[in-house]
């Protein structure tokens, strides 16, 4: 679903959440058996995959949070949270003159999170960055240190979503883990496919 130019700020991430919180529920099925899926969510992805997988957890088998951001970010940021929020609204520098860049209405996002039914019990990882965030020069000065500090705070909070859960700190890895290290997180993946294997 392309954005459009002129269309309204979290337009198409309210309809994701929409969708994922409103659309028939569907079965994949093979040789008449259903198939529970994999996923992997990076980033704010992290709360599309984890309400997907607390709406349909008949659907999920597993789920990486890799560098996700977790719903209790605001929380812990506190008074910087404002400042923060409008820096992750604010496109990349290549993209600042695309019309279509999408705005996701994050406190809206966690809010349908956090509503949702319990995470299910399904194996679970967490792999977090070791590397800081590029913090524009415009934001203010203490924030770096700031989304440093809760970023690996808030991921624990992803740890306890399940017991013995993997957390692994990829060291030498900025935000796009799966760019710098994807054979780890195409090891982390096939562990959590191993774990959710039936006995």
């Amino acid at each position: 679903m392309p954005a459009q130019p002129g269309d309204d700020a979290g337009t198409l991430a309210d309809q994701v959440f929409t969708m994922i919180d409103q659309q028939p529920q569907f079965t994949l099925e093979a040789r008449g058996r259903q198939i529970r899926f994999p996923q992997r969510a990076h980033s704010l992805g992290g709360l599309f995959g984890r309400l997907y997988a607390q709406t349909y957890p008949d659907q999920v088998r597993a789920l990486l949070f890799v560098d996700s951001l977790p719903v209790e970010i605001p929380t812990l940021m506190g008074a910087d949270w404002p400042a923060y929020r409008q820096l992750l609204n604010s496109p990349l520098p290549q993209f600042a003159n695309t019309p279509t860049f999408e705005v996701v209405d994050i406190d809206k996002s966690i809010a349908q999170v956090a509503a949702a039914r319990p995470f299910p019990p399904i194996p679970t990882a967490v792999l977090t960055k070791t590397e800081p965030f590029p913090i524009p020069s415009t934001a203010p000065i203490s924030l770096a240190a700031t989304v440093e500090r809760v970023w690996l705070a808030a991921a624990l909070n992803l740890v306890a979503l399940r017991p013995q859960t993997p957390h692994i700190m990829v060291t030498g890895s900025d935000h796009y883990i799966q760019v710098h290290q994807p054979d780890l997180v195409a090891a982390a993946a096939d562990l959590l496919v191993q774990r959710s294997a039936p006995n």
